[in-house]
């Protein structure tokens, strides 16, 4: 535009813009043409023969949709990155719980086929830990219990052997051989020196068992005695050996039990006794032990008297 405001050269059809309105309300940074919204914006430029004045008139909905698109691109932005934050947390978080589930999920497997043989990692929060602690715990248990199960099951085959042998007792074989003597089976003088050297080997054996008790005590003396009272008859069998322990007097009659390092050496299996005490009390009678150490073992037997109706 010139200095009287006529235009020289336009991009648009200036005609439509009230010039002389224009310049009155210059203080204007937006104008309507046909309803459409403008951002405009006066340029003075000096020449030497004329001032002239540029008008850059820009529409407001271009810029409107640029801020639009740069708006909508902002919050396209956050969303997706609180999309891929919440999926990098949840991933994390749920590797922190689940892989300690994971893990006791894979011991209750193993556990299920038999297999006890490994060990479970404590880790993740606190609960978690607590969980795959007390899972670890009753694994090392369960594992002790089936060890103590099948050396259990390895006692009781020695138990059912030495039973065996124990039933299988020398008096059993010197009451058969007194018994083939009586009857007459022993009809020969060689039939009757064997079946009386059989009974003298027999009762060697139960005094031989008495004594290999009694450690290296000289003068070894093993004492049978038999008496009564109003109501019992109590028998004793008393040595002079090396005693038992006051702290080993209540376990002598436990199955499998030995003493001390001495008797555990001795070949037996620890049942006399136990067998010992449940003849006796299913004879409603009772046993006990009295001992000192250095100065032998009494055993004391008390059956209760048959008395004649």
């Amino acid at each position: 535009m010139d200095y009287d405001n006529n235009v020289i050269f336009n991009s648009m059809d200036i005609n439509k813009i009230d010039i002389q309105k224009f310049f009155q309300e210059n203080n204007r940074e937006t104008i309507s043409i046909d309803g459409n919204q403008y951002i405009f914006h006066i340029i003075p430029l000096n020449y030497d023969d004329s001032s002239t004045k540029t008008i850059l008139v820009v529409p407001l909905g271009n810029d409107s949709n640029v801020l639009k698109i740069f708006i909508i691109t902002i919050v396209s932005i956050f969303i997706f990155s609180c999309i891929i934050t919440n999926i990098i947390v949840s991933y994390l978080f749920s590797r922190r719980i689940l892989s300690p589930i994971e893990s006791l999920k894979k011991a209750t497997s193993e556990i299920s086929h038999g297999d006890l043989c490994f060990e479970i990692v404590e880790d993740g929060d606190s609960e978690i830990k607590d969980l795959c602690s007390d899972f670890e715990k009753m694994r090392i248990q369960l594992k002790n219990s089936i060890h103590m199960k099948i050396k259990y099951d390895e006692d009781r085959k020695i138990l059912v052997s030495s039973i065996s042998h124990d039933l299988k007792t020398p008096i059993t074989s010197i009451k058969g051989y007194v018994e083939g003597i009586l009857d007459g089976v022993a009809n020969t003088p060689e039939k009757l020196e064997h079946y009386l050297k059989t009974i003298y080997s027999k009762s060697q054996h139960i005094i031989n068992n008495s004594k290999k008790y009694m450690g290296d005590t000289k003068n070894g003396n093993i004492l049978i005695s038999l008496r009564e009272n109003n109501a019992s008859i109590l028998i004793e069998i008393k040595d002079n050996g090396s005693g038992i322990n006051q702290n080993d007097i209540d376990k002598i009659f436990d199955r499998f039990y030995r003493a001390d390092s001495a008797r555990t050496e001795t070949k037996g299996s620890g049942l006399g006794l136990a067998i010992a005490k449940q003849i006796v009390e299913g004879h409603n009678g009772k046993i006990w032990a009295a001992s000192e150490k250095n100065n032998g073992t009494s055993i004391t037997i008390s059956l209760p008297k048959l008395h004649e109706r």
